[in-house]
Parts: C-alpha cells; structure tokens; sequence
C-alpha cells in the first residue's frame, strides 16, 4: 500500500467522520426541540383540561340595547380577561376588557380566578340569540339570551 492509498483513505475517513459529527449534532438538536414542543402542548392540553366556564345569566335588556353578562371561572386555570372573547351570534364582539365589566365587583383586575364571577355589560344594536365565551386556551361556553 503506497503513500497515496493511505492519503485517500485518511481523507474519506476525516470527511466519513465529520458527516457523522454533524448528522448527530443536526439529530440532537431535532430532538431537543421534540422535548420543548412536548412541552408547550403538555401547558396547552393542561391549560384546556382545568379552564371551565360556566354563564349563569345573558339577558339583553331592549329598554337601552345591552347585553348583561355574567359567567363564573370554575376552572383551576387564572383566567386573563383581555384574552377572552364574547362571540354574539357568532360575530366577535370583542374581548372582556372592551366593555364595562367586574370580577367579583371590582374593576380594578384583569384576571379571573377559580370561582370568580364576571359581570360584563355590552352595547349592542340588536337581540342577540346566543352568547358563546372562548377562553385563551380555547375552552368555551354557549348560552341562550333572555329578553327583557
């Protein structure tokens, strides 16, 4: 075996063996990031399974045009107002923090724990039929509305 030969094979060997260093550093790193999406879906599924809503009253009052709604948090989950929504008849009216609201008759917060209700009064045009509430995570709520 000449000088040549062996040249040739310490090069395949070098470039053989730096392929594999960065095929495996490419597969770690792939599976560091499966871990953390493991993770964020573990919060999300967690976050789903302990948020529970509850409306307890929607009734839209036609002498001045709105709607007053109170739901309850029964959940484990610390629910973040400007995160949930109120859909009326399907249209997104906005998010709890748009209209006048209260957790419990207090203004001053933005959150809603277990067992806290929510009073949230809406301007609207027209009787509603239905009132749905979706959470950040998702979770949501439907509710007839009641006429006065």
């Amino acid at each position: 075996m000449g000088f040549s030969e062996i040249a040739v094979a310490a090069v395949l060997f070098s470039t053989i063996l730096l392929i594999g260093i960065s095929l495996g550093a490419a597969y770690f790193n792939y599976l560091d990031e499966v871990d953390e999406a493991k993770k964020v879906n573990n919060e999300i599924l967690y976050s789903k399974l302990n948020t529970c809503l509850v409306i307890l009253n929607a009734t839209y009052y036609t002498s001045n045009s709105t709607l007053v709604l109170i739901f309850e948090n029964e959940g484990d989950t610390v629910l973040n107002l400007d995160l949930v929504n109120i859909f009326l008849d399907g249209i997104l009216v906005g998010n709890v923090t748009d209209f006048t609201y209260s957790v419990n008759d207090r203004s001053d917060t933005k959150l809603a724990f277990q067992g806290d209700l929510v009073n949230v009064i809406i301007p609207y045009e027209r009787v509603p039929s239905r009132v749905m509430i979706v959470s950040d995570s998702g979770v949501k709520t439907i509710s007839s509305v009641s006429a006065q």
